[in-house]
């Protein structure tokens, strides 16, 4: 079952439900990508074409990484589970573990990588990484750099990819996993960063607030100040439209 919120289709799945249905599309050999989505990516879907694609494909799962998604659901009475990518990472590659389903770890920098992959394959019994790659700034613009990171993963031959991009790049090359590489991914933006200890991540009462934008926000001002800015002050334009469409969909 999907829901709208935010002119975004959310899918009804939790964590536990998340992770069964992308390891029946590995074991099955079913393309396919799981979009951890926030207000950055509402914003950016209203002028991104790419973006739009990338959400609208039949192949993607879109589940909400971020609190105001689920106020907004819940204020219209809509039922919808967080699942944040930084709390997917682990159950997934514990369950791909058990499956005899291989990962690989792509974005971020190569030793944030590398750090990520000796936590993993120390703390989760049998968990096989395909591969790593960390492209160059950029590469997503650059053919040949773009080839040559799409020729890596097709040669680990991977069951799972784990991308950690910024927004909109991971998204799109989550479609292009699925489309032209025929295999499954996740984004997960920061959360490799998070595992490896190179960033950190708020702290457990800034999470259950719905908080964890305004530590990310302060801990990292030059890079992050301006969008969370952004994102709050086009929030109540966002919220009033939400709720129009709302009761306009209840009169008809």
């Amino acid at each position: 079952m999907r829901a709208t919120v935010f002119g975004v289709d959310f899918d009804s799945f939790d964590q536990g439900t998340l992770i069964e249905e992308v390891m029946k599309r590995a074991k099955g050999g079913r393309p396919g990508y799981v979009l951890t989505t926030n207000l950055l990516h509402v914003l950016q879907l209203r002028h991104d074409f790419e973006l739009r694609s990338a959400f609208a494909d039949t192949a993607a799962i879109t589940v909400p990484d971020g609190r105001p998604l689920l106020w907004m659901a819940r204020l219209r009475g809509i039922t919808l589970q967080h699942v944040t990518g930084a709390d997917l990472v682990v159950p997934l590659c514990r369950v791909a573990a058990r499956e005899h389903l291989s990962i690989f770890l792509f974005g971020t920098t190569f030793g944030t990588l590398a750090e990520c992959g000796r936590r993993l394959s120390s703390s989760i019994e049998g968990l096989h990484i395909a591969g790593t790659y960390s492209p160059p700034f950029g590469f997503e613009k650059d053919a040949d750099e773009s080839a040559l990171a799409a020729d890596i993963i097709r040669a680990a031959s991977p069951d799972i990819v784990l991308l950690a991009l910024s927004v909109p790049k991971q998204e799109i090359w989550a479609q292009k996993c699925a489309t032209q590489l025929k295999i499954r991914a996740i984004c997960l933006g920061a959360s490799l960063d998070y595992l490896a200890g190179a960033q950190r991540r708020a702290p457990s009462v800034f999470r259950r607030i719905g908080c964890e934008w305004l530590w990310r926000m302060l801990t990292d001002p030059r890079r992050l100040g301006m969008r969370y800015l952004t994102i709050l002050c086009w929030l109540p334009f966002l919220v009033t439209g939400e709720l129009v469409a709302s009761m306009r969909r209840r009169e008809n």
